[in-house]
């Protein structure tokens, strides 16, 4: 019925289709939520962008105390 040939293609097609789905699972779990803001804490002393209080919310965050 299957050859080796024919079964490994099957085998490679069903290894690539599993590893596609997977990546897009991820891709999509990954997303950040709507309506949630993301605030990267490497720059928020330098932006002026950034309230105060998530300033000093990084700055605990550093130091640990969260």
């Amino acid at each position: 019925m299957f050859n080796k040939d024919n079964l490994m293609l099957h085998l490679a097609f069903a290894i690539f289709a599993i590893a596609w789905f997977a990546a897009g699972f991820y891709y999509l779990t990954s997303l950040p939520k709507h309506g949630v803001v993301v605030y990267d804490c490497s720059i928020a002393e330098i932006s002026p962008d950034y309230p105060q209080q998530f300033n000093d919310d990084c700055r605990k965050h550093r130091s640990g105390r969260i």
